[in-house]
């Protein structure tokens, strides 16, 4: 029947072929119309959300910059200037201005707006200021609600 020359049409050519368990893109659209194909391509793909960047929101770069001391804008447009440090010279007799330098009320402003929160800058507030019962009573009316006063 066959020649040695020829080779059977339907032998196994020896390929690895193996058909995927998927079904084909062929077989799904199958007795579907091209708009459900096309509404289904819609429905799969859904846009991607946009990331907040906050940081470069104008609202909160006012905000850094009035915690850093820095120039700012306001809402309604008006410019505030940066905060610049204002040497407090004190006359009083506890000799404030031998204690606390220029130098040292220098690096105080820096370094409080170095701090660029004003929870951090509150809580700094916080720590230097002691609460002591009060020492002195003015009447003898027990009434009086205070009892502590802050150093």
């Amino acid at each position: 029947m066959l020649d040695s020359d020829q080779s059977d049409p339907y032998e196994d050519s020896g390929s690895e072929f193996v058909p995927s368990e998927e079904e084909s893109e062929v077989n799904k659209t199958k007795g579907t119309s091209s708009e459900e194909i096309q509404e289904e391509k819609t429905r799969k793909f859904k846009p991607k959300k946009r990331i907040r960047h906050e940081q470069n929101w104008r609202r909160a770069a006012n905000k850094r910059k009035r915690c850093t001391g820095e120039e700012f804008t306001t809402k309604s447009g008006k410019t505030v200037l940066s905060k610049p440090f204002l040497f407090f010279a004190c006359a009083c007799k506890n000799k404030c201005h031998v204690l606390l330098p220029e130098e040292r009320q220098r690096e105080q402003h820096t370094n409080f707006y170095a701090l660029q929160s004003f929870d951090l800058q509150t809580s700094y507030l916080f720590s230097l200021v002691k609460v002591v019962k009060k020492l002195r009573k003015y009447t003898e009316n027990e009434n009086s609600k205070r009892e502590t006063t802050k150093k």
